[in-house]
């Protein structure tokens, strides 16, 4: 794992957005952290970096919203941005949750992934998010290829 500090924004996205040159298909990202702490701006870096059609918004009262790519990306074809605030294990899965992750060319972003841990694979990468201040967050990030991601950042800690 490596800690990384932002204090905008803009250096979120940025961070966001190098770190997606590392991701590929059949990822399923679970972003960690209490409200405000950066998960849905750097949701929106990655969703930036895959062209996906904005707008990118939180899908806190829709659950999941699905972003299909008009052009692959890093064999990523599908994205989807679930926020499991309000839901639990069986609520997921009522929702498809097993086929969206058996897609291969897909990759998800689920917020809150401690409200349904029970049906995470194995393979889930957990990244932290930590509210620091009204602008600065503290954002860990799995170890994958390191210096693609420090060669390209300001935000390394």
């Amino acid at each position: 794992m490596k800690l990384y500090r932002t204090n905008s924004v803009e250096e979120t996205k940025d961070l966001a957005q190098t770190f997606s040159r590392t991701l590929s298909g059949q990822t399923l990202l679970c972003l960690e952290g209490g409200l405000g702490s950066g998960k849905t701006t750097f949701t929106q870096g990655i969703l930036s970096f895959f062209n996906a059609d904005p707008p990118y918004t939180s899908p806190t009262f829709s659950l999941i919203k699905e972003y299909p790519l008009s052009k692959k990306k890093n064999g990523i074809s599908f994205l989807y941005h679930i926020d499991a605030y309000r839901i639990q294990s069986s609520d997921i899965l009522n929702l498809g949750w097993e086929e969206i992750i058996q897609k291969p060319e897909t990759l998800i972003l689920l917020e809150w992934p401690e409200n349904i841990s029970s049906v995470l694979n194995k393979k889930a990468l957990f990244l932290s998010f930590v509210w620091e201040s009204d602008s600065t967050r503290s954002i860990t990030l799995p170890n994958m290829p390191p210096k693609d991601i420090e060669s390209t950042t300001n935000v390394v800690l």
